[in-house]
């Protein structure tokens, strides 16, 4: 049986029993490198970033670093595998409810390739 993956923000109170992993452009290989304010506006960005996502990476496998492909690989053999995962960001719940944010993608890319 398939995991489940949540988007998360960091002050949200962790689930027992799921995996927390931080996805911020600083602790992270799989953060947005498509800024807000640069970039445009946030959901702009994250536009952008799922059309990278899909297009650049997994269609051509032209990933920006190796270390990216890799944590990929292994949330999906996680996810796989029936594990539970929570894809920290660093934006609020609040904004959440109301956004998408990257992790959405993240989300969207992990459940696709785990299936």
């Amino acid at each position: 049986m398939i995991g489940n993956v949540s988007v998360v923000g960091r002050f949200d109170p962790k689930q027992n029993g799921f995996k927390r992993l931080m996805i911020t452009r600083t602790s992270s290989p799989v953060g947005n490198p498509f800024v807000i304010g640069t970039h445009g506006s946030g959901e702009e960005v994250v536009d952008k970033f799922r059309e990278f996502i899909w297009r650049e990476c997994l269609l051509k496998n032209n990933w920006p670093t190796t270390e990216a492909k890799v944590w990929i690989e292994k949330r999906v053999v996680e996810v796989a595998n029936g594990m539970d995962l929570e894809l920290c960001c660093c934006r609020s719940s609040k904004d959440k409810l109301k956004k998408a944010c990257h992790g959405d993608v993240l989300k969207e890319v992990i459940i696709y390739l785990a299936e």
